[in-house]
């Protein structure tokens, strides 16, 4: 895992803005125009925050088998001069590395052609992908994954509700 250039920064906040949104208080969106425009589905997904050991097994997997080999970790709100867009490989460790310096934080990985993203935030985690690669990054059928954020959604109220209902909507 290694900071981007100071010139590449833009680039990656730019890139930033293709893929995701934050309408208020309730974190990163991915956009579902940029899910649309890419043939994406988007699946939130709880606990949030930080990616799980099991994630992050099944997002480098899933990734290096598709053909890709490395991402940016963007912030996806603004932490000052400090921390920075990373570029990583798609490896247990980089993926770790990020997770351990951005999981307070939120962000957002996202490949370079914005074929994929993967929004972290405090209270659900957003992955958006082909749903072919979906399925394998996820390790297991995302309408499942989806009913589980529904009940967890329920459970703890507030705009979680609403997140859970947007992409339910931009799946069917």
């Amino acid at each position: 895992m290694r900071r981007v250039s100071e010139a590449a920064i833009q680039g990656a906040r730019s890139l930033l803005k293709v893929v995701s949104c934050r309408p208020s208080d309730y974190g990163a969106l991915l956009r579902t125009e940029w899910a649309h425009r890419k043939g994406c589905e988007v699946v939130p997904v709880e606990p949030a925050g930080r990616l799980s050991e099991r994630e992050i097994e099944g997002i480098a997997t899933s990734l290096v088998r598709a053909g890709y080999t490395g991402c940016l970790a963007i912030p996806s709100e603004d932490l000052g001069q400090d921390i920075v867009p990373m570029r990583l490989d798609l490896n247990k460790a980089d993926l770790t590395e990020v997770n351990e310096e951005f999981g307070l934080f939120e962000f957002v990985l996202v490949s370079d052609g914005a074929d994929w993203a993967i929004a972290c935030n405090v209270w659900f985690t957003l992955f958006g992908a082909r749903p072919e690669l979906l399925r394998e990054m996820l390790g297991r059928d995302p309408g499942s994954v989806r009913r589980e954020f529904d009940e967890y959604a329920r459970k703890i109220g507030g705009s979680l509700p609403d997140i859970a209902a947007l992409y339910r909507l931009q799946a069917v």
